[in-house]
C-alpha cells in the first residue's frame, strides 16, 4: 500500500495483508467523506448567494420598469400524483 498515514500524515510503502489496513482505510474514508460534505456546503451557500442576488436584480428591473411581480403560493400536493390503488 502506497499513500500518506491518515493518522499521522507520514508517506506509507509497505505491503500487508488487506485486512491489517482496514483500521487506516476507515479512517481515510472518513476524512474523505468530512471533505467531500464540507465542499458541498461551500457550493450550496455559493448557490443560495447567487440565488438571492439574482432575485435582487430581477425585483429591480421588474420595478424599473414598473411590473408588479406575481405573488405564488405552493400547491398543498405535488402535481402528476396518482390516486391510491392505480
Amino acid at each position: 500500500m502506497r499513500g500518506t498515514n491518515p493518522n499521522t500524515g507520514e508517506p506509507v510503502d509497505e505491503w500487508g495483508c488487506a485486512v491489517t489496513w482496514m483500521p487506516f482505510m476507515a479512517v481515510e474514508i472518513a476524512q474523505k467523506s468530512n471533505q467531500t460534505g464540507a465542499a458541498v456546503e461551500s457550493f450550496r451557500n455559493e448557490v443560495v448567494k447567487a440565488n438571492q442576488s439574482n432575485q435582487q436584480l430581477y425585483i429591480q428591473a421588474l420595478n424599473q420598469q414598473q411590473i408588479i411581480p406575481a405573488h405564488i403560493t405552493p400547491l398543498n400536493q405535488p402535481i402528476n400524483t396518482l390516486p391510491e390503488g392505480e
